[in-house]
């Protein structure tokens, strides 16, 4: 994803296999990154169905145990430093 003043640095744009343009319409003049990596994953996800994986239940869990202590860490630390 690239910015909105610079676009895609020139090694991204080396490395890549293909490039990617989201259309816009109407009174849109550009995306947040948000928005336009979740309209890009959704094309994605639709042109390549297999992308998506497939983890069964016991591998979620797993990534489940690790990820979410870190976020909540994350989320506790800011909280802490906002009320110090």
């Amino acid at each position: 994803m690239g910015s909105e003043v610079a676009g895609v640095s020139d090694a991204m744009l080396s490395a890549a296999d293909r490039r990617v343009y989201l259309e816009q319409a109407g009174f849109t003049e550009s995306f947040n990154l948000s928005v336009a990596t979740a309209l890009v994953l959704q094309a994605l996800f639709t042109m390549c169905p297999e992308a998506r994986g497939d983890l069964s239940d016991e591998r979620k869990q797993a990534v489940r145990e690790v990820w979410y202590p870190k976020v909540f860490a994350r989320s506790k630390t800011a909280v802490n430093r906002e009320r110090h």
